[in-house]
């Protein structure tokens, strides 16, 4: 449906949005250079300075200085001294003769192209002479690579005096191009006039490529926007994603999207204007005459795609874009960056920030839907149907505004009066306006009923109908609780009249013998009415009571009692049954709305006794957790009841905390202290006593901190901030030490997050003083971390959270200079968290506080650089997170040895074993990074917890002493040393030791043997591989007799062992290279070929393993005997059909060997591949290739096959590369065929094996695999440029190729096998596409008798082949029957007795003889009735078996059987004498087929008698009859 839009602006927002979304990720992709600036203060700084003493800078001085001498003919050139750049270019500046220049220096091969873009940038820019930019000079190519960009030094600052006037110039840029077409126009009009040498661009694009960051951008010209931005901006880098990434769902989301992108601009004529291309806050400063800025990538495109970028990153100031709109309104409206509303928040601190808007939605584009919708419920209203469609409609347009609620604004008025007409108008049925009121509570949900209620009309002569309205509602109506809500919001609103309500009573008593109630009276009884109903309405009403209550004249007269009421219903209620909890709920509600917005002298004198009913009622100890929440409301409402509402003078201030609002310079301070005017904020701060009671609610609060749940932790937090606010600094400090008080390890998770969000709230405050930062930073550090075990899980992902969220509220709260001593500490702990933690939303929450930080604070070290690789997205994959932006991070000095100390304190001892597996391969991976400190420092502090009683530290620590010790091997042998250049020897001691202690202790016995055994499998592996030096050492055994006992455990542990197993052989088993030592040779070979005859399962795997594991020197001379041994476990003979696990490592193990082994056509049998023993090899594995063992676990025999087709693969390619003559036609042959069958059957995983295998064998170039049949044909089907795209694990993409197979006579057979079992399959979309694919074949070849014949034949082969294998043949019937169906064999039908249908029928018939299977039985009733059309004598016999079944011994078999000859008999007219129909038809449909065998043989004789076949007779002992 195409989106409408009610103006131009409208439409363009989407515009924006869309532009807004491409240039986030371009600048999340690659930041541009020089726009790396600190945040904060800029001021006097030179072009692209950053931070001074860059890294590059002086590696390129010497050959550079000549360089620039030359080419800008200079005597002098000397550095001034200003340095700067960010993470793209490094930049100096220089004095030469002409005047101070500006260079820009990068050393990446694309460095020229990215200057060049630059250049013509500037140039373009400069020439429209509307905007300042550097002039630019000169880009030059280095010697030695890379470039230089010379262009005109500026003196600049931070954008701040000159911002609105740089809106104004960048609407003059982007509409220079269109007035200088305006000008030619007019010019060409007049006689004479002097053409401009500007050129006019009609176009979209730019005359050379720009860079952004690093990434070119496409320029080339197109005549329309729409072309332009889909393909050369959105697509380039959706195709960029897809390269880097392979994001198939962002491929298929942007399919969508590239044809919803022209609508977004129908009727938009885009006037092509020439754009900065890469305009953020970095790229933008002042200078003294006035803005300037840099760093473009320029185009011609829309003036929108400008102002999206301008939106991101912090934005601009307010007034940057508050002017130009005059000037844009000359072409189409464009979409400002954002709106700017001032709003105060933390209640009564008064605070105000200045939130800019950015709209995701361009406006309420459904406003005339919506109206005709409103307009129609008259007449939809009656229909149910038509109500509750209506109804869902406005639902989810509404709905799409949750977010965006401000857009509904100026269209709420309009709305409302449409509803409120249908309601008022007295010919409205009731349910018509009970629909009315519904739309008008959905309006006031998505925009909030503060805001939607006050648009109600609340005259006098409101008052009486909308009160008289409501007491004509049933509270108990459970269907229309909408109208009573909206009501007693309206009610509110009337209640805001300013006259005394005695006046609209009249003369109560003028009428003789009746007295009417107040009012007033009336009023207060329906709110304690609604107080007391178990729906939304009670919030209404306790909205009803804060306005109504706090009245003058009903303060006057009624609080007291209304308070009275309210006490002895919280005291009477209990919260232990639902109408008790209900009446709490209501009566804490209204206490926590009056206390907030009543006056503090009104409410003063009650308040001690109210805080003491609330003592007494122990609130918060209720079961119930939005009791505790209302409770911990209302006592912080009272607490500020006692204390006088004003600002505490010692508070800190920074000032305003917006960056829209800092920006603009305004003079938010002010503002500050004067949000709220009913505030004290007068000269120095009075002393007064606190009351006593203070101290009893800040306890309360306190306590609420410590709460099992998050909504009344939160709201204890946000009470602690708003009573601390009204304390003295003394008392104030109190309550912050008691918030820490929080912070202790005997306290719960609960406590800690409590004191999180409380520390959060204190600070955004500025109630946390910077003095007290030394003792609130080391306790957030500590809640960073925080991670407490339970059972198997741990608690704490929220504490962690929460502590996010307080560094996040530092960041706005502090100057930087106050958080400089703990800058460090806290980066490094956000780092930390950000890649480490084990919770997603930890790990994002630490990316948005670290941005933050980077944002507002500027000192946080690499702090850009760091959020370019750990930004809010990529910190989503943990293994990305661990062994990829942790490698780049730890690059930065100031988080190496932090990041490396938290992965052994915390990490390997960690409770989940991914994390420590993530962990130890993160120090593997950082050891580079801190050689030295990993060895000396890092290695004895894991060697000492890899031998302690913990068990998840010794798994951890054993693991990661394995992985840093090969990675110092590695450092060493960059530089050709051992690793014990780097390990002390009491550290060589000690990794030797571990096995022992472990053995001495038993720790390998029991569930802590499964983490142990694995882990020093690992250790041996690694030590093996870093050639520690233990040669003929006692160790290497005790090693060996592990290792050959974890072979016998689980498959995880076997797999260790087997790794361990061949790096230890390869190291300390080899006398010199090549030779083995024969002794453990002959051990080892003949322990582990006994051990595949052991009756042990998983013995029979480990050792095949193993010596799949084993290095070619320990099988040289012993090759025939172990494939002759792994052949014979793979043999599946009936004694060991369970032993298929042992088949299956047999089958890795034998092609293993080979491929260890080598092929040698001539060689010996005994070491290499040869055409003596290859032949058993191929007929072993391709014997595993038809295991199709089944048992509880279902087939079983499917991981033999795979392991069956990996070897294949893996043999053939060997083969094929060293010996091809052995491959002989005969083998791949039947190769290709077995692959062809798996490819065709029904397991998703296995099928897509098989088609891999399959077309890795057929599209192999080198080698290349020989006597492949029809290998032409072969790639025809299976092109290789299309071979990756092919999903075989879909069976909607799979089929159509595999069915193409049984054209070719080859394969016909084996895929004709493989689809009927799935054709005959019961998985939906299985059996959909493959029958589909097959039938589609059958439908080709129905005009080719030939190739139908041979086809017949194949099938019945088949059946033959597989009788009474019930995994063929159940499948196979089913398959038939829907061939027989679709009328697949017509050309064989008008043949008498075709061969085809004789020799089904005989087949059939041997099938079924004696089965007890009910569905094969259902299944050959079908074939036989599709067999029927046949002509000659087999359809008597046919009869004859369908009459044999009516009288079968299973019940289900003969009505089965009745029902479907009288369906064969209404599709085939030519069965039967039309004369006896009817009468057969009858007796099978009126007889009861399930009733005893000799009531139902009579009525089959019968029909036996009427189709003129003989009658079955019953044989002796015969049960078939």
């Amino acid at each position: 449906m195409t989106r409408g839009y009610s103006n131009p602006t409208a439409r363009l927002q989407h515009v924006k949005r869309l532009a807004g979304h491409f240039g986030h990720f371009l600048r999340n992709q690659n930041r541009s250079d020089s726009s790396r600036n600190e945040s904060g203060t800029r001021s006097q700084r030179a072009l692209g300075a950053v931070r001074p003493g860059s890294r590059c800078v002086a590696s390129v001085l010497s050959g550079m200085e000549a360089l620039l001498k030359r080419e800008l003919g200079t005597s002098t050139l000397k550095a001034t001294g200003q340095s700067g750049g960010g993470c793209i270019s490094h930049g100096l500046s220089y004095d030469t003769d002409s005047g101070r220049v500006f260079v820009k220096i990068n050393h990446k091969s694309q460095a020229r192209k990215m200057f060049d873009g630059e250049k013509a940038s500037l140039e373009a820019i400069l020439a429209t002479n509307t905007v300042r930019v550097p002039r630019p000079l000169k880009a030059v190519d280095l010697e030695g690579g890379g470039a230089v960009f010379i262009m005109e030094h500026m003196d600049m600052r931070s954008l701040n005096r000159y911002s609105a006037r740089l809106g104004e110039q960048l609407a003059d840029l982007h509409l220079h191009n269109k007035r200088q077409k305006e000008k030619q126009n007019k010019a060409e009009q007049t006689v004479g006039k002097v053409q401009s040498d500007i050129p006019i661009i009609d176009k979209f694009g730019f005359h050379t490529v720009t860079c952004c960051g690093y990434i070119p951008q496409v320029n080339d010209w197109q005549a329309d926007w729409v072309s332009f931005y889909t393909q050369q901006r959105l697509q380039h880098q959706l195709s960029l994603i897809e390269q880097s990434y392979g994001d198939r769902e962002a491929r298929e989301l942007w399919a969508s999207l590239q044809l919803k992108i022209p609508q977004l601009f129908a009727g938009i004529d885009v006037e092509p204007a020439l754009l900065h291309g890469d305009l953020w806050s970095g790229n933008v400063a002042e200078y003294t005459d006035g803005p300037i800025i840099f760093d473009p990538a320029s185009f011609y495109g829309h003036s929108e795609f400008e102002l999206a970028i301008a939106g991101m990153f912090g934005g601009f100031a307010p007034a940057t874009f508050a002017g130009p709109s005059d000037l844009l309104s000359e072409q189409e409206p464009m979409a400002l960056a954002g709106e700017v509303d001032v709003n105060g928040c933390g209640g009564d601190e008064g605070e105000a920030d200045a939130i800019a808007n950015a709209s995701l939605l361009a406006g309420f584009s459904e406003s005339a839907e919506i109206k005709a919708l409103l307009a129609s419920l008259p007449d939809l209203h009656e229909d149910r149907v038509s109500r509750e469609t209506g109804t869902e409609r406005f639902l989810v347009i509404m709905d799409r505004y949750q977010e965006q609620p401000h857009l509904l604004d100026s269209h709420l008025e309009w709305m409302l009066n449409m509803l409120l007409k249908l309601i008022r108008d007295e010919k409205s049925p009731p349910l018509l306006v009970h629909l009315g009121f519904k739309f008008l509570y959905i309006i006031s949900k998505v925009r909030g009923y503060k805001t939607f209620m006050q648009l109600f009309p609340h005259e006098v002569a409101d008052v009486q109908p909308v009160l008289d309205l409501l007491c004509r509602q049933d509270p108990k109506d459970t269907e229309t609780w909408e109208t009573r809500y909206m009501l007693l919001l309206w009610l509110s609103m009337t209640c805001l009249i300013p006259f005394d309500l005695s006046r609209l009573d009249g003369h109560l008593n003028s009428e003789p013998g009746l007295n009417r109630e107040p009012i007033m009276d009336r009023i207060l009884a329906v709110a304690k009415t609604y107080l007391r109903v178990s729906d939304k309405s009670r919030d209404a009403a306790s909205v009803l009571v804060s306005k109504f209550v706090t009245r003058p004249d009903v303060k006057q007269k009624r609080l007291g009692d209304f308070l009275d009421w309210t006490l002895t219903t919280i005291s009477q209620a209990s919260d232990l049954t639902m109408e008790g909890t209900v009446a709490l709920d209501g009566a804490l509600q209204s206490l926590a709305q009056l206390f907030k917005h009543g006056k503090r002298e009104d409410f003063l004198q009650y308040a001690p006794t109210v805080l003491q009913c609330l003592d007494q009622k122990k609130i918060s100890e209720s079961s119930q957790a939005m009791l505790r929440k209302l409770g911990v409301k209302v006592v912080q409402r009272i607490g500020l009841i006692f204390l006088k509402p004003r600002l505490a003078k010692w508070r800190y201030q920074r000032g305003s905390r917006s960056l829209a609002v800092n920006l603009a310079q305004s003079t938010a301070a002010g503002k500050v202290l004067d949000a709220k005017p009913e505030l004290e904020s007068g000269s120095p701060e009075e002393d007064y006593d606190i009351p006593e009671e203070v101290e009893n609610v800040i306890e309360q609060l306190l306590g609420g901190l410590k709460d099992k749940e998050t909504i009344v932790r939160w709201s204890a937090a946000k009470g602690i901030g708003r009573v601390t606010g009204r304390l003295p600094k003394e008392l104030a400090d109190d309550v912050v030490g008691s918030v820490l008080d929080c912070f202790s390890f005997q306290e719960t998770d609960n406590a800690w997050h409590g004191g999180c969000l409380a520390l959060a709230e204190l600070g955004r405050r500025g109630l946390l003083l910077p003095s007290r930062l030394s003792d609130v930073v080391p306790v957030i550090l500590k809640a960073l971390t925080y991670d407490e075990k339970r059972g198997a899980c741990s608690l704490g992902s929220n504490v962690r959270d929460a502590a996010c969220y307080v560094c996040w509220a530092f960041a706005r709260a502090y100057d930087p200079g106050e958080l400089k001593p703990y800058v460090n500490q806290i980066a490094s702990a956000l780092v930390i968290t950000a890649i480490f933690d084990r919770n997603v939303t930890c790990r994002k929450a630490a990316s948005a506080a670290f941005q933050e930080n980077v944002g507002r604070q500027g000192t946080f070290p690499h702090g850009i650089d760091i959020l370019t690789a750990a930004d809010y997205f990529a910190v989503g994959n943990l293994n990305n997170c661990y062994l990829t932006i942790s490698v780049y991070i730890a690059g930065f000095k100031e988080y190496t040895k932090p990041m490396i100390d938290h992965l052994v304190a915390r990490k390997i001892n960690h409770w989940d074993g991914v994390i420590r597996d993530l962990a130890t391969k993160a120090l593997h991976n950082l050891t580079p990074q801190a050689p030295d400190y990993m060895a000396n420092t890092v290695v004895p502090q894991l060697l000492s917890i890899a031998t302690g009683m913990d068990l998840h530290g010794r798994h951890g620590a054993i693991l990661a002493c394995a992985e840093i010790t090969h990675a110092l091997y590695k450092v060493g042998a960059e530089s050709n040393r051992p690793v014990t250049d780097f390990l002390s020897s009491d550290s060589v001691q000690g990794l030797k030791g571990i096995h022992q202690k472990l053995s001495d202790r038993k720790q390998y016995r029991g569930f802590g043997g499964e983490l142990m055994r694995p882990a020093v499998c690992a250790l041996i592996e690694k030590l093996s591989l870093s050639k520690m030096p233990f040669k003929e050492d006692p160790v290497i055994s005790e090693w060996q007799s592990l290792i050959d006992d974890s072979l016998s455990a689980k498959q995880s542990i076997q797999e260790a062992a087997v790794s361990a197993l061949a790096a230890l052989c390869e190291e300390y088993y080899q006398l010199r290279p090549g030779v083995a030592d024969t002794h453990m040779q002959e051990q080892l070979v003949s322990q582990y070929l006994a051990a595949l005859r052991n009756p042990e399962v998983l013995m029979r795997c480990g050792c095949a393993l193993a010596l799949g594991s084993l290095p070619r020197f320990m099988i040289h001379s012993k090759l025939q005997q172990i494939l002759d041994s792994l052949q014979e476990a793979c043999r599946m003979t009936q004694k060991e059909e369970g032993f298929t696990e042992a088949r299956r490592d047999a089958a890795t193990a034998m092609a293993r060997v080979c491929v260890t082994a080598g092929v040698c056509a001539q060689g010996s049998p005994d070491s290499v591949v040869c055409e003596k023993n290859m032949p058993a090899v191929y007929e072993a594995l391709l014997d595993c290739m038809n295991d199709y063992t089944t048992d509880s676990r279902g087939d079983v025999g499917a991981w033999v096959r795979a392991a069956a087709m990996t070897g294949l693969l893996d043999v053939t390619l060997q083969v094929a590369g060293s010996a091809p003559e052995l491959l002989s036609p005969a083998i791949c042959q039947r190769m290709m065929c077995c692959l062809a069958q798996q490819a065709a059957e029904k397991i998703d995983r296995y099928r897509a094996h098989a088609g891999s295998v399959f077309l890795q064998l057929l599209h192999s170039t080198h080698p290349v695999v020989p006597h492949i049949p029809h290998r032409e044909e072969l790639l025809s089907i299976f092109p290789p440029d299309s071979a990756e795209s092919l999903n075989w694990n879909a069976a909607s993409q799979a089929f159509p190729h595999v069915s193409q197979l049984l054209r070719l006579p080859v394969y016909q057979y084996h895929t004709l096998l493989g689809l009927a079992v799935s054709v005959g399959g019961l998985t939906e979309t299985t059996v959909r596409y493959s029958s589909h694919s097959l039938f589609e074949h059958l439908k080709s070849i129905q005009q080719d008798s030939t190739a139908l014949q041979q086809f017949g034949d194949t099938l019945l082969c088949i059946f033959r082949d597989n009788l009474r294998n019930d995994r063929v043949s159940v499948p196979f019937l089913k398959m038939l029957d829907q061939m027989l169906a679709n009328s697949c064999f017509e050309l064989f039908v008008s043949v008498e007795n075709h061969p085809f249908c004789v020799e089904l029928l005989s087949l059939c018939k041997e099938e079924i003889t004696k089965s007890k299977d009910i569905q094969k039985l259902r299944s050959c009733i079908a074939v036989y009735c599709g067999l029927i059309p046949f002509q000659g004598d087999v359809r008597k016999k046919i009869l004859v078996q369908l009459m044999m079944l009516l009288c079968h011994p299973f019940p289900v078999i003969r009505k089965a059987t009745a029902s479907q000859v009288y369906e064969m008999l209404l599709t085939y007219d030519d069965v039967i004498d039309a004369a006896v129909l009817d009468d057969v038809m009858t007796v099978l449909s009126d007889t009861n087929w399930e009733s005893d065998l000799t009531t139902v043989r009579s009525h089959r004789n019968q029909i036996c008698d009427w189709l003129g076949v003989p009658r079955p007779t019953v044989l002796a002992k015969s049960p078939a009859q």
